[in-house]
């Protein structure tokens, strides 16, 4: 029969192919070149054979046909390969001629016949096929030709066509015979099994094919008919059988780790056969590991993780350290195995043992509570840096043995068994458990253990700790408030002095910069304003009158980042204790009057305010939103507080998906409107006080507002007005008083906003992407007038000029300052300005902010970098609204009549002499400057318009040195008879006739006893104090300064 040589022709190999005997050299020689002539005309051949083809040699007795047939090669495409000019049909051969085969066919090697374990005769050949053309890929060089990629992909279809042709019962079979054949030095093939393998949905491993079949088996048994009589017991045996004469076919060195393999799958559903697992393993004497059942890839990660924590010492607390950081580092799927059953919950328990150690052998009349100490001495430093469903795990699984060592010292003690000491420990424990189901449980458990040192529990929370634990234990007490009033409020008191000291520190630092704004800032540009900030700030960090370089810009940045930490802190606590129950009524009432106490108390407010600007992360917090929505609502500022929390909200969640849209544009119509998808979260009608109902309905309105492509600005005005309309039909499902959806209310006009700066930022983009310059009056009108948002219009509208490099439009929208983007800036700006102002309006002028963010300084301190971290630090949260003036004292005796104030006038138009002359203060430490600003406005002046703002320096600048200063201190008597507040400025007073009466104002009486004045001659000594427009009119007058007239148009 014919023999087989190499394409090469170097060797001859024996019937079964084990062996290889050499050619001679002349015979190999002619061997060569009759297969390049057969290979050169083959159609499209060359002058090699093709992967895959076997070279063999014909002797006496053979035909094509047969040697074909011997070699599980298809007949036609033989002859095919094999014809030519004289041979035309391929199949006259001779003895001696070479002859080329093409590799095996997959469907002629499934059709041969199988032996008894069900392999077909041929695979061996097929393989042995797939491993030559493996090889040559693997060991080709690109001189070679060979198309690497292509030629696995052939090998891979080669396979499935195999697979296919098989019968599917014994399909499972052949994928193990291929995948676990021999593939070295033939790489590709070994890829094209897998990837054929595993397309055809068949497993290459043994252990996953016995595996599944066990399954079967043992759900099979698990849910069998009980009217079979399946005898259980005996069946389960019979799958420990099974199992152990599977892993009698693996090498014995294999056999534990596939037997742990099984075992670390789940099993649900198919009892039975995790039974007969551990039968296996018994009689087998191969142990088993502790396995939560999670698979063993995940299995083999959590003996991983629990063995490296183990190798970090003998110190358990270290061990426990680096399980926790491994922790840290997996997957959320990880770390819920982790804390299951199995081997991570069998080292968490092993930790448990360990920092309840001390308590075994507990005697409390030999003890005392040192023992108790040390177990929560060492829960705190295992659980230090843990997270927190990490650390309640472990200390849920102490809880049994605290509440039997507790009990036994109770019974003897007659209290419960930790001093200060442990309950410090564990409050510190408390306080990182806290918030997960099993946390929560615990501290549940030891406030019933009645766990209490004296100050303990007030010096925690006033060091910013939690509330739960202390909370829990009122509780318990009933009717009884003396926990409550002696150790958890004076606890939040300290919390709330660290806040409003920290407010305080701020304040004094920036209070210099604060007052040349609010003095001097009327008389300056945005831009002038904001060079002067500046300027003052190069200045305090020079190294100069002991100060060290930079260091008055860190101390700003600290200060404030303090005053957030507070806030922040306070909020929380606060938080907790509004989710107080509503029974025990009499604590209900004095948590009820703490949080009224506190949310009144404007540096309190401020250091909250601070927080939820600073970190929106606070937004999130359901707690938080719970509070807001439930229990902040029901004060006045509480409801400020809410309106705060809506505007962050929306800043955040709304504005900057609004900066890139374009009408006609589906991506961002569709981004806006997932945004607004989250408002109709019933959480956010709970925290305006409206029914769900109605906040859908108001999200359906500005949804119907949002510009469409081809909106003109009538459209759009008609659409702004049509969203005004349904918005204030809404108001009349109010709650609670409170008109949520009216343009008069922050939420009202929030909502509005939305729709507007849509549009608003639309016709923007479109005029840009036309490259026409918007013209931003015009549309202002068009959205947010006719949204019924006239005066945040205005605002708006002057802010656009003012925002500064580090402002919203930074912050939410990666630095562009785009049209678009700035505008938006200016938008979040203005909302931030009100809320502020409104928030500390109450009563004091001064807090309600001299300039009510509408003159220049006020406006700068509004739009000024940040708003929060902008020229002057927390921007208008401090600045705007005056709250620098909280400070007691902070108003008496601070004079600024510095060379700082000069320079800081010095950047506005004012000349040299006037800026010299107004930083001087009244005796009271007033400047007169804010009085000149309110007696221009008085007189028609709008600072924000650079052509008013000109007439008026000129109108400073043109005074004499000495009319300016008789000027001068005139009107610092005024302005200290008016307490330093300059609104107190009016058209006329009482007294006018003392300078309108002629008589009056320019008599000279002479008596014996005293010669009486009018009021000219103070005016001339700049004695007088005029406190009306007329009054200073006249002034000027006598002085012989021109009156204050507005510029011609």
């Amino acid at each position: 029969m014919a023999y087989r040589i190499d394409v090469n022709a170097r060797n001859r190999f024996s019937e079964n192919g084990d062996t290889a005997t050499p050619i001679p050299a002349a015979q190999g020689e002619a061997f060569r070149r009759e297969i390049a002539l057969v290979t050169r005309e083959r159609e499209g051949g060359k002058d090699q054979a093709e992967l895959g083809d076997r070279v063999s040699v014909v002797e006496a007795g053979d035909t094509l046909e047969q040697i074909a047939r011997e070699n599980h090669a298809d007949l036609a495409e033989a002859l095919a390969i094999n014809a030519d000019e004289i041979n035309r049909n391929g199949d006259l051969i001779h003895p001696g001629d070479i002859i080329i085969l093409p590799a095996p066919e997959p469907e002629i090697i499934a059709d041969t016949s199988v032996d008894p374990t069900g392999k077909p005769a041929g695979e061996e050949a097929f393989i042995d096929s797939l491993y030559d053309r493996g090889n040559q890929v693997e060991y080709s060089e690109p001189s070679d030709g060979i198309d690497a990629a292509a030629e696995t992909a052939a090998m891979e279809q080669d396979i499935a066509d195999y697979l296919s042709a098989l019968p599917p019962e014994a399909r499972q079979a052949a994928a193990l015979r291929l995948s676990q054949a021999d593939w070295v030095d033939a790489g590709p093939a070994g890829i094209a099994v897998s990837k054929a393998v595993e397309a055809a949905g068949l497993e290459s491993d043994p252990i996953e094919v016995f595996a599944s079949e066990l399954y079967d088996h043992g759900n099979a048994l698990e849910y069998a008919d009980p009217s079979a009589a399946v005898d259980h017991s005996r069946e389960t045996t019979a799958l420990a059988r099974d199992i152990e004469t599977f892993l009698e076919t693996l090498p014995e060195a294999e056999r534990p780790d596939a037997l742990q393999n099984l075992y670390d799958r789940d099993w649900r559903d198919a009892g039975p056969a995790q039974i007969a697992i551990e039968r296996a393993a018994a009689s087998s004497g191969i142990p088993l590991t502790s396995t939560g059942h999670n698979g063993p890839e995940a299995e083999a990660q959590i003996r991983s993780i629990v063995d490296n924590a183990r190798a970090a010492g003998d110190d358990p607390k270290a061990q426990f350290q680096a399980f926790a950081e491994s922790y840290k580092n997996a997957s959320p799927e990880m770390q819920e195995m982790l804390l299951r059953t199995g081997y991570g919950n069998d080292f968490i328990d092993a930790m448990a043992d360990y920092a309840t150690e001390p308590l075994g052998d507990f005697d409390p009349s030999i003890d005392n509570q040192s023992k108790p100490l040390e177990t929560f001495a060492r829960l705190d430093a295992m659980t230090d840096g843990a997270p927190p469903e990490l650390a309640a795990a472990l200390v849920s699984q102490t809880t049994v043995e605290i509440e039997r060592a507790n009990s036994l010292y109770q019974q003897q003690a007659g209290f419960s068994m930790l001093g200060t000491g442990g309950v410090e420990a564990m409050l510190k424990v408390a306080e990182r458990i806290e918030g997960t189901p099993l946390g929560d449980s615990t501290i549940e458990r030891w406030a019933d253990m009645s766990f209490y040192a004296q100050h303990a529990l007030t010096r925690s929370i006033g060091e910013g700790g939690s509330l739960q634990y202390g909370l829990e234990f009122a509780e318990r007490m009933g009717s009884d408030t003396t926990l409550l009033e002696q150790d958890v409020l004076p606890g939040v008191r300290q919390t709330q002095f660290a806040a409003n000291s920290a407010v305080d520190a701020y304040s004094v630092h920036m209070e210099e910069l604060r007052w040349l704004i609010e003095n001097h800032g009327d008389t300056m540009s945005p831009d002038e304003l904001q060079k002067a900030i500046d300027d003052y700030k190069a200045t305090m960090d020079k190294p100069e009158d002991g100060r060290v370089e930079g260091a008055w810009t860190q101390t700003e940045k600290q200060l404030q980042e303090d005053v957030a930490k507070h806030g922040e802190t306070l909020l929380n606590q606060m938080t907790q204790l509004g989710a107080f129950p509503d029974e025990p009524a009499e604590q209900k009432a004095l948590i009820d009057n703490e949080i009224k106490n506190i949310l009144n108390d404007d540096r309190s407010y401020l250091a909250i305010q601070t927080a939820l600007r600073t970190n929106p992360e606070l937004l999130d917090s359901p707690a938080a939103l719970n509070f807001a929505s439930r229990q902040a609502r029901l004060t006045d500022r509480g409801r400020k507080l809410v309106e705060e929390i809506f505007t962050q909200f929306v800043q955040r969640d709304i504005l900057p998906k609004i900066a890139d849209f374009k009408p006609g544009d589906a991506a961002s119509m569709a981004e806006i409107r997932d945004g607004l998808e989250k408002f109709r979260d019933g959480k956010f009608a709970t925290l305006l006080g409206v029914t769900e109902k109605d906040m859908n309905k108001a999200i359906d309105a500005i949804e119907a507002s949002l510009p469409e492509a081809g909106d003109t600005e009538a459209i759009t005005r008609q659409k702004m007005q049509d969203l005004d309309t349904k918005l204030k039909g809404l108001d009349s499902h109010q709650q609670n008083g409170i008109r949520s959806f009216s343009s008069s209310t922050i939420p009202g006009q929030l909502l509005r906003t939305i729709g507007a700066s849509a549009s608003a930022v639309g016709l923007m983009n479109s005029a840009e992407a036309a490259f026409t310059t918007p013209n931003v009056e015009t549309i202002l009108k068009a959205t947010f007038d006719a949204a019924g948002l006239a005066q945040r219009s205005i605002e708006i509208g002057r802010g656009l000029d003012m925002i500064a490099p580090d402002s919203f439009a930074v912050r939410y929208f990666d630095g562009s300052l785009r049209p678009g983007t700035k505008f938006l800036g200016a938008v979040a700006s203005v909302f931030d300005g009100v809320n502020s102002i409104q928030a500390f309006a109450g009563g004091d002028p001064l807090l309600g902010g001299i300039h009510a963010a509408t003159a220049a300084g006020g406006l700068a301190a509004t739009f000024g970098a940040g708003t929060i971290a902008g020229p002057i630090g927390l921007g208008v949260v401090i600045l705007g609204v005056g709250a620098s003036m909280i400070v007691e004292g902070v108003r008496e005796n601070n004079k600024y009549e510095t060379s700082r104030s000069a320079q800081f006038l010095d950047t506005s138009e004012l000349s040299v002499a006037a800026s010299q002359a107004l930083i001087d203060n009244s005796g009271d430490g007033h400047s007169p400057v804010p009085l000149l600003v309110e007696y221009a406005n008085e007189k028609g002046f709008d600072l924000d318009d650079a052509a008013h703002r000109t007439a008026f320096t000129d109108w400073l600048n043109g005074m004499s040195a000495e009319q300016l200063a008789t000027l001068r201190d005139n009107l610092h008597h005024t302005i200290d008879e008016f307490g330093g507040d300059a609104t107190k400025l009016e058209q006329t007073a009482t007294d006018d006739y003392e300078y309108t009466s002629d008589i009056l104002y320019n008599q000279e009486v002479v008596t014996p006893r005293k010669t009486f004045f009018g009021e000219r001659f103070y005016v001339e000594d700049g004695d007088a104090s005029p406190s009306s427009v007329t009054q200073i009119d006249i002034a000027l007058d006598t002085l012989g300064i021109p009156e204050l007239a507005l510029p011609v148009s």
